[in-house]
């Protein structure tokens, strides 16, 4: 089945939600700003998540299992990248800015999706809206002249296969799960990704790498368990209240 304009139209937006304002703005930061503050500034997705549905539905719900869980995730990445977010350098105000902005857009895709001709088709909505977002942060790129300082011959093999290994994992797989995730789950705890990236990213690094698993690495791990439980229970509660309220 073709998809129909209105389809079109939804991922060209979705696109610059999730893509041009999210990645767009995290990748340009990333230069300037340390990898462990980046994690945590992006750990406050699950929050703007939280407040951007309520404000849509115009009901403030929440339960202190839920609030126990969003900033049970938040001390558990602060505690997993504290070190590497306090070292400071030029321009990280900047893009420090601009990571909290690109989670705002982030979280705004998510709200549009659910709402969008897209919702229900996840493997549909994965397949135009990382198309149009790739469309768009190849032409941004362009205006901006990136472009001058890209040459095809200087890309190496194993640089290829790393883009090869992303485009099917990271963007196609890890995507269309993230959506499906969206149709039948509570948003609030789909974002709680944020919390469960850096500790994945940790245990690779420990497992492929070498990398030492320290102390700080256990607590945040079980912290950032405790975090996506408690976030989970939270929602679930709720709704149970809403559905009792219904009857």
């Amino acid at each position: 089945m073709r998809p129909t304009w209105p389809q079109i139209r939804a991922s060209i937006i979705i696109g610059a939600f999730f893509f041009l304002g999210g990645h767009g703005s995290l990748h340009w930061a990333e230069l300037k700003v340390p990898s462990g503050l980046a994690a945590l500034l992006i750990a406050s997705e699950p929050i703007m998540v939280f407040l951007l549905f309520s404000a849509v539905a115009k009901k403030w719900r929440f339960n202190a299992t839920l609030l126990t869980g969003i900033i049970l995730g938040v001390a558990g990445v602060a505690l997993l990248m504290g070190r590497s977010a306090l070292t400071a350098g030029p321009g990280v105000f900047l893009g420090s800015l601009a990571i909290l902005f690109g989670a705002l857009s982030w979280s705004l895709g998510i709200v549009y999706s659910r709402r969008s001709h897209l919702s229900g088709h996840p493997l549909l909505l994965s397949a135009l809206s990382l198309l149009a977002g790739s469309i768009q942060l190849l032409l941004a790129g362009t205006v901006l002249g990136e472009y001058r300082s890209f040459s095809v011959a200087s890309v190496s093999m194993r640089s290829w296969l790393s883009l090869a290994y992303l485009i099917v994992f990271g963007s196609i797989v890890a995507f269309t799960a993230y959506n499906w995730l969206l149709e039948h789950y509570s948003p609030t705890l789909v974002a709680t990704h944020t919390y469960v990236n850096p500790i994945v990213a940790v245990l690779l690094g420990w497992l492929f790498a070498g990398e030492a698993v320290t102390l700080n690495v256990l607590l945040s791990t079980a912290l950032v368990i405790g975090a996506v439980m408690l976030v989970d229970r939270g929602t679930t509660l709720l709704n149970i209240d809403v559905s009792l309220h219904k009857n």
